[in-house]
């Protein structure tokens, strides 16, 4: 049920999202909408490649219930540096067929949501510290006996969801239903889920996932990798042909 018609939240966020080398454990940054049920601080919920403890909740239109302000290294998120903002013409709302004393952290993260009601979502955060990163949206609203459409565009790359009718999360994450990635973003972040024209578009939650990035030493190591087998194949190459190697031109 949407609670107001429009929701505009200023806050201030982290100075210590890692960037640099590859990490075995990618930093993560995890935001969950809702009403009264969010995912409490400290437990893990997400898809299991990404799940992560220390999610930042926001309940209500507001930023009274934001709660921790942790990355999911424990690291503290506020600093004047890094902004996220959002308005959701739809408000919030909360999935009906969750309990709203559900204790498991994945119902409570899928539970509550931004409603993108007729003129969509946007949220922005500004200042984000990842060289590179990884969106996860999680989705999932009360489309009932209708299959309803989704349509995220962040950083200029766009993609659909397909909600099914009578299906809403229960324990399973299924990509392209109720979560979609958008890989490989950088610089600050503006996300806008579609409202009206035929699209419903909530958005339960969101993580950012610092993607790895090849170190120089590895980047080398891979060159000199593919040099080797281009020298192995020109070889091979003479030996069948009795030919020298050389520029044949380009095959059309």
């Amino acid at each position: 049920m949407a609670k107001s018609h429009v929701a505009w939240v200023g806050v201030l966020v982290v100075a210590g999202w890692a960037a640099g080398p590859a990490q075995a454990q990618p930093v993560r940054v995890g935001f969950d909408f809702g009403d009264f049920t969010t995912v409490s601080f400290g437990t893990t919920a997400g898809v299991p490649a990404v799940a992560q403890t220390n999610w930042n909740a926001d309940t209500g239109n507001n930023v009274t219930g934001l709660n921790e302000q942790k990355d999911s290294n424990g690291t503290g998120l506020f600093s004047p540096q890094t902004l996220i903002s959002y308005s959701a013409s739809g408000g919030v709302g909360d999935l009906t067929t969750i309990a709203s004393g559900a204790t498991d952290p994945n119902q409570r993260l899928m539970r509550g949501f931004l409603d993108s009601g007729t003129g969509g979502t946007t949220i922005t955060v500004t200042g984000i510290h990842f060289n590179l990163y990884d969106l996860y949206i999680y989705t999932d609203g009360n489309n009932g006996a209708a299959t309803t459409t989704g349509r995220y565009t962040a950083n200029g790359f766009t993609v659909l969801t397909t909600d099914p009718a009578n299906t809403d999360y229960t324990n399973t994450f299924i990509l392209g239903q109720n979560y979609v990635v958008i890989p490989g973003l950088s610089g600050d972040l503006t996300l806008t889920a579609a409202g009206g024209g035929g699209f419903s578009s909530p958005i339960n939650g969101f993580q950012l996932v610092s993607a790895a990035v090849p170190e120089p030493t590895s980047l080398a190591l891979l060159g000199a990798g593919v040099v080797g087998v281009v020298a192995r194949f020109g070889r091979s190459t003479r030996r069948r042909t009795g030919r020298p190697s050389g520029n044949r031109g380009l095959m059309t």
